[in-house]
């Protein structure tokens, strides 16, 4: 049997996590000219390039996600529903991940669309990960959306906290320690990330955004429209979605913990301040 030839994804959006990825995913999935595969997150490189835990740990989450595929083809069974279950299945159950696998979840893409691949995790990537990227995608386009950093930790704390039923980790002392570690740290040091990207792509293809700016009303509109200029598709006349369709009710942030993360990043803000020129207001907090 011959395979269908598989793409390369035409842009990544690599994070960060807990900054609206999903928000953009179901943005972008309305845009007649945008092809997203039917999971948002395909965790290719990161399995790769990162530790065999985590490559463990998303390749039982690939099966969860095809049994629920699968539960949902129903009887008699639609041609999109069989069409999924079948996407899912190629994701699910690779001997192993390699390039003509990941290709070949992008082969269903119409040629006339974009498509991309909008995993938070690759913000973590190591150089090698990067440079990977760059030589299965060498024109692809980066996007980095960055939120102010103790409040993208808060974030990712308080979904942990519920998706590994873990509620101990939202007192001041698990908190802080969840904020020490690698993965925490990995995801927030956004001038790290950076720096790792521009030594694998130019710096015409990477775009970086405010997670602040994009939902703010001010500047929301603009700010999509940033985007779509970027990847080279038309502003559409609907292009926005309920801000608390995929948002959290908000939860104040514990003092201790705050005050932790306004230190442990206090560099980095101002590297970045000095970098792009300005930062959003609510990243500078007064912390007594």
């Amino acid at each position: 049997m011959t395979r269908t030839k598989g793409r390369s994804p035409d842009f990544f959006c690599i994070g960060a996590q807990r900054s609206g990825t999903s928000w953009l995913y179901h943005l972008l999935r309305k845009h007649p000219d945008v092809w997203l595969t039917p999971h948002k997150e395909l965790h290719y490189f990161d399995c790769l390039h990162l530790s065999d835990d985590h490559a463990t740990f998303f390749q039982e989450r690939r099966i969860e996600r095809l049994k629920t595929a699968l539960e949902r083809v129903g009887a008699p069974p639609g041609n999109e529903k069989l069409a999924t279950a079948r996407w899912f299945s190629h994701f699910a159950l690779a001997e192993k991940l390699d390039d003509d696998w990941y290709t070949q979840l992008f082969r269903d893409c119409p040629a006339q669309r974009v498509t991309g691949d909008i995993t938070p995790a690759y913000a973590m990537l190591p150089l090698e990960g990067f440079r990977h990227m760059a030589r299965l995608s060498p024109s692809a386009k980066i996007l980095f959306i960055m939120r102010d950093p103790a409040a993208r930790v808060w974030s990712q704390i308080r979904f942990y906290a519920t998706f590994f039923n873990n509620p101990g980790l939202l007192e001041s002392e698990s908190a802080i320690a969840f904020a020490n570690t690698h993965e925490s740290i990995a995801r927030t040091r956004y001038d790290i990330t950076l720096e790792l990207i521009e030594k694998a792509f130019d710096e015409q293809q990477i775009l970086t955004i405010f997670f602040e700016d994009l939902h703010h009303p001010d500047s929301t509109s603009s700010k999509i429209n940033e985007i779509m200029n970027f990847l080279d598709i038309a502003a559409q006349p609907d292009q926005t979605l309920p801000p608390t369709q995929l948002a959290a009710p908000p939860a104040a942030i514990p003092n201790a913990l705050l005050l932790h993360l306004e230190r442990q990043y206090a560099d980095m803000k101002d590297s970045l301040e000095r970098r792009f020129g300005r930062l959003p207001e609510s990243w500078r907090k007064a912390v007594l």
